[in-house]
């Protein structure tokens, strides 16, 4: 019958050596409410349960015959008590305190006689009890007590009066008579004469087998209130077989259970639907018998006296027993010792598998089953890492390097108990896995996706990092990030001791904890600094949760601090408050009172760092949110002397970007000439900039017969800007690119790597289908000489470098171009790395430009004198009007001297507008285009009487024409344009655009006349009611960018040549002519925009619209 009944496929047989265990159809041609009657017949005396006694090693069997016969007599008292449903279950819901084996009989008997059991942790608070009746429409309640229980008239609230019971449930005594002692033998006689059960309901014939309701579970509820789970007999099916597909026989083997909380699911399964379909036994207390303390001592003397084989342990009782070498010594004598229902920390896991312990761990879910199977132990490192058993059919999707979020997926023998995903009967476990760096076939639970933070912004905080810098401190017990839709990142942290959570202990605290959080900012980018104001210490008394998988559910963290997170959070909207207004307005003491704005916002939220007040702000960690702070306080102070705030715009810091400058502006409330947009005020500094940078060029003749070699031998590129929009996919090309060998990338953060692989799996790229061996990550600034490359690297890159390809350039458009002088001298620092190359050829540069350097082009030209930017550098009148272009445009001047002073081959390749990818549609969510769509939602509508076209190319089409320019023969300094040479018209784009967005959010978006759409956003813009700060309005920015960019009258341009808001297009025929890929590059189309839209809704671009 073994061999007949096992399920397809299976790896280990069960019950090899048990003769009097047969096991029941696996196949689904028996529902397991008929397993009960099946093993009656055919394995009456088997063993199913051991009671062990408490003063000797003495035992009493439970056999299958007698569990049987308790089944049907429980079953028919439940017929006799409960008006079961004609057309399907009806839901019984158990939350009682009782001996495991009357728990295990009344639930099995609920099972066969067709109802639903339900059984709810005793520990589970009363109001999400309710909840869980109220969402399973449970009718009716098994308690160990009176009907006037608070849980019964529960349930009459629920609205099902008529149907509240208090049941009594039939002692173990009466159900089990021949146990010792427990009832007469006229009683024994009369139960075992009691007529059976009839053939289950009647209602069960019109289920298919798949889809027959069994019980009810619930999740812990450590992630929001817990969730009522049905199972079906498919998802049973799939816990029922998972020991037929691990390489143990449990048969004969004893596992103790008395001590295992019985709602649970890993209870459950040992309890109720191993045994029957493994012959696994199980070891309980003798009910006549004191019950053993549930204590690390009592468990462990329970086991000894059991004579067990197998056990399961949570996490706590195993750390317990680690310090304990007697517990170590007879632990290491069991055939397996399983961890469950949560992660063993892995230090103490390293310890007991040192000493011998067969520690395995467990791995599954309520709602998705037993993911991992029963393995035999191997002593190694490699403990803490779980196989997926075969039939559980998955998806790995990657979230990090060597990381994935388990996706559960229905099959004929296989199926979760419930879906949650979009599409398909898949289960979404939200369990991030990492796979093992050697063994691809395991994997271990490190953290949950739905743990993360997306800023306001629509950025992702590296929370771990800033999590485990803290964590650090000696101090700190526990700490997890907030921040979820807001526009700064904080931290909630636990300390080790009260004292620390209070008045004079709370200041020392955070003074202890100061060094470590910065130490986490100066890992993370700057939006993901936490300011000292955002460090919320919890209350004393309080603890922040854990999850029984050992991880801290942020949510639940969050949602239980939040009036403290709230309180912190509006004091840093209150910021201007802080500041004393000057009460003479002096030059002097406005300039103190701008360093005293300008110092707290910047460095004293933050770290204790000095400001350079003659220094760029932005060179020192200044945002744009705190550009907003900034800007807030000194409006409000303006207004102390009679002006209006307005005289403060929103973008001063940028026009004004050092302290020194910004002070003047405010005293003097005059703009300076020098500093305004456009003008010819820009182009001494940019000279002097040029001037700058090209001093001390050295001269190099170049080896042109081995320029010629290079294209057949392998390529070693230096590159920048990696994880950047655009630099992303440039790396993954150099690294598919079969001639290109090694590609060292220059990074800031010290977890490079990882930065690179979340960009990669960001931008829809597999980290797993690149050859990330070709990787290397070093750390450089670019703001320091040679980027501040110790002397092994520096030999290293000079002496194998044959390409640099820059990509690394700050996009903001506010910026002036002295905010940029860092990243000019990196292009100098790249030159003098490629010039001092021991190599006979130095490596060709290619920069990425950008159609902003010929930002003037229609001032300087009109389209009827020449229709396209051609592929040449451009007098510098064509690059004014924008700090970012001009930047662009003094590197270019610089790169161009380079090459004629040196001979160095450079390429700087002046980029169009690049669209979202054909990967997944990344397109940064604050670029101009999703912010002129995230304004439109404001009021409903789009601009769509817009003329001109779009040029866009998508941002991997553009990394693989960059490639292939890199690879292509070059001499000298050249500049080459790259866009799309199949515009789409503008109007065409947004109405796509509307039309996508509609459908994404399900509300309308109207046309609206260009002027009309521009004068409502420019009103918005200057609301100061109608957002909570300016940093919230969408209009503010878009505002900004509109009228900095084009004009105050964008909407006018009419020239058939340009694209849209008057960008200039590009002459693309040298691109085609290197990249002939470009010339079919497909045209902006519908499902484009589809994907954009997608992307940016997933990034939090449409979280705050109205």
């Amino acid at each position: 019958m073994i061999a007949q009944n096992s399920p397809s496929g299976f790896i280990t047989q069960q019950a090899q050596h048990v003769p009097l265990f047969t096991l029941p159809p696996l196949d689904k041609s028996l529902a397991f409410a008929e397993f009960v009657d099946w093993h009656m017949v055919h394995s009456g005396d088997h063993t199913l349960v051991q009671l062990v006694r408490a003063d000797s090693q003495l035992t009493e069997k439970v056999t299958m015959r007698d569990f049987g016969r308790a089944v049907h007599l429980l079953g028919r008292h439940f017929i006799d008590r409960i008006r079961p449903e004609p057309r399907g279950p009806t839901v019984v819901a158990i939350k009682m305190s009782a001996h495991l084996l009357l728990y295990h009989t009344t639930v099995s008997a609920l099972l066969r006689t067709g109802f639903q059991p339900f059984a709810i942790a005793m520990s589970m608070p009363e109001h999400s009890t309710r909840h869980l009746l109220a969402e399973s429409n449970a009718q009716y309640l098994i308690t160990i007590g009176n009907s006037g229980t608070p849980m019964v008239q529960a349930v009459v609230n629920l609205g099902h009066p008529e149907d509240a019971h208090d049941l009594s449930v039939m002692s173990l005594s009466v159900l089990y008579p021949n146990l010792t002692g427990s009832v007469s033998v006229g009683a024994a006689t009369e139960v075992a004469t009691l007529p059976c059960l009839h053939k289950l309901c009647s209602w069960m014939e019109s289920y298919a087998y798949d889809d027959l309701p069994t019980f009810v579970g619930h999740t812990s509820g450590s992630t929001g209130l817990p969730k009522a789970i049905p199972f079906r007999q498919k998802a049973l099916l799939s816990w029922l077989i998972c020991p037929w597909f691990g390489d143990l026989d449990l048969g004969g083997q004893v596992l103790p259970v008395g001590f295992l909380p019985p709602h649970h699911i890993t209870t459950v399964a040992a309890v109720v639907l191993f045994p029957m379909a493994s012959g696994m036994i199980l070891a309980m207390d003798h009910p006549s018998s004191p019950q053993t303390p549930t204590t690390p001592t009592g468990i462990l003397d329970f086991c000894q006296r059991a004579k067990v084989d197998l056990a399961v342990f949570p996490p706590i009782l195993y750390e317990s027993w680690a310090h304990d070498l007697n517990a170590v010594k007879y632990l290491s004598s069991l055939n397996l010792a399983l961890v469950g229902m949560g992660a063993l920390d892995s230090k103490v896991g390293d310890k007991l598998v040192e000493a011998g312990v067969p520690l395995v761990p467990g791995y599954g879910c309520t709602e998705g089953s037993q993911v991992s199977p029963f393995r035999r132990f191997v002593p190694d490192k490699d403990w803490p890492y779980v196989t997926i058993i075969p039939y559980v059919s998955h998806r790995l999707v990657p979230v990090g390097l060597r990381r994935y979020r388990l996706e559960l997926m229905e099959n004929d023998i296989y199926s979760p108990a419930v879906f949650n995903a979009d599409k398909g009967s898949v289960y979404n476990t939200h369990d991030i896995l990492e796979r093992h760096p050697t063994r691809p076939d395991l994997y271990r639970v490190v953290e949950r996706d739905d743990n993360q933070v997306k800023l306001a912004t629509g950025e992702l905080v590296p929370v771990e990092q800033i999590e485990t810098a803290v964590r650090q401190c000696p101090e700190v017990k526990q700490a997890t990030a907030f921040g979820q839709g807001r526009h700064q990142v904080g931290i909630l942290v636990e300390p080790c001791d009260d004292h620390y959570r209070s008045g004079e202990g709370l200041l020392a605290f955070i003074q202890v904890l100061r060094p470590y959080i910065v130490n986490a900012n100066d890992t993370v980018p700057t939006y993901a600094r936490v300011p000292t104001d955002l460090i919320v210490v919890i209350p004393p008394g309080t603890s922040i949760p854990i999850s029984p998988k050992g991880i801290v559910p942020r949510q639940i963290a969050v949602k239980t601090f939040a009036s403290q997170i709230d309180d912190a959070y509006n004091s840093i909207a209150s910021l201007r408050s802080r500041f004393a207004t000057p009460e003479t307005w002096t030059a002097e003491s406005v300039h103190s009172f701008v360093a005293d704005v300008v110092s707290t916002v910047i460095c004293k939220l933050v770290s204790n760092r000095v400001l350079d007040e003659d220094a760029d702000l932005f060179d020192q960690g200044c945002n744009s949110l705190h550009c907003a702070h900034i800007c807030d306080a000194l409006a409000q102070a303006v207004t102390t002397q009679g002006r209006p705030r307005s005289s403060v715009p929103s973008n001063s810091v940028y026009l004004y970007p050092t302290v020194r400058s910004l002070a003047a502006f405010v005293y003097s409330g005059e703009a300076n000439v020098f500093t305004s947009r456009g003008s010819a005020g820009a182009l001494p500094l940019m000279a002097r900039l040029v001037d700058e940078y090209t001093a001390g060029l050295p001269s190099r003749a170049p080896d042109m017969d081995a320029v010629e070699a290079l294209a057949e031998s392998g390529q070693v590129v230096l590159m920048t800007g990696s994880t950047g929009a655009l630099g992303t996919f440039v790396l993954a090309e150099l690294l598919l690119d079969p001639f290109v060998t090694t590609v060292y990338c220059v990074v800031r953060q010290a977890n490079g790597l990882s930065q690179q692989v979340a960009a990669f799996i960001d931008r829809g790229l597999n980290p797993d289908d690149l050859p990330l061996s070709k990787l290397r990550i070093i750390h450089g600034d670019v703001s320091q000489e040679r980027f501040g490359f110790g002397k092994p690297e520096w030999e290293q890159l000079t002496s194998a470098c044959t390409a640099i390809v820059h990509c690394a350039w700050r996009l903001d458009f506010n910026l002036g171009v002295e905010s940029f002088k860092t990243h000019i001298a990196g292009v100098r620092a790249l030159i003098d790395i490629a010039l001092a190359s021991t190599r006979p050829v130095p490596p060709h540069l290619v920069f990425m430009s950008s159609i902003d350097t010929v930002h003037a082009w229609n001032t300087a030209h009109t389209w009827k004198e020449q229709r396209f930017v051609p592929n040449s550098l451009l007098d510098v009148a064509h690059a004014l009007g924008s700090g970012y272009g001009e930047s662009k445009w003094v590197a270019e001047r610089i790169l161009e001297k380079a090459a004629e002073t040196s001979g160095l081959r450079v390429t700087s390749l002046r980029l169009s507008q690049l669209s979202g990818a054909t990967t997944n549609g990344a397109w940064n969510a604050t670029d101009w285009v999703p912010l002129i769509l995230r304004a439109g939602l404001e009021i409903g509508a789009l601009p769509v009487y817009q003329p001109g076209t779009t040029s866009w190319l998508p941002l991997d089409i553009a990394a693989k024409a960059s490639v292939a320019v890199m690879r292509a023969p070059a001499a000298g300094f050249r500049v080459v344009n790259v866009g799309n040479p199949n515009p789409t018209s503008w109007e065409t784009v947004l109405q796509e655009l509307a039309t996508a967005t509609s459908q994404y959010l399900d509300r309308p978006i109207l046309p609206m006349k260009s002027t009309e759409w521009a004068a409502r956003i420019k009103q918005l813009s200057e609301d100061t009611t109608a957002y909570a700060s300016r940093e919230e309005n969408p209009m503010l920015h878009i505002a900004e960018f509109l009228t900095g960019w084009c004009g105050e009258r964008w909407y006018e341009e009419d020239s058939p040549f340009n694209d849209a808001l008057g960008i200039p297009r590009l002459d693309t025929s040298s691109i085609c002519e290197i990249y002939p890929e470009l010339v079919h590059c497909a045209k902006v189309g519908c499902e484009d925009v589809v994907r954009w839209v997608d992307y940016w809704g997933k990034h939090g671009l449409f979280a705050a619209a109205g």
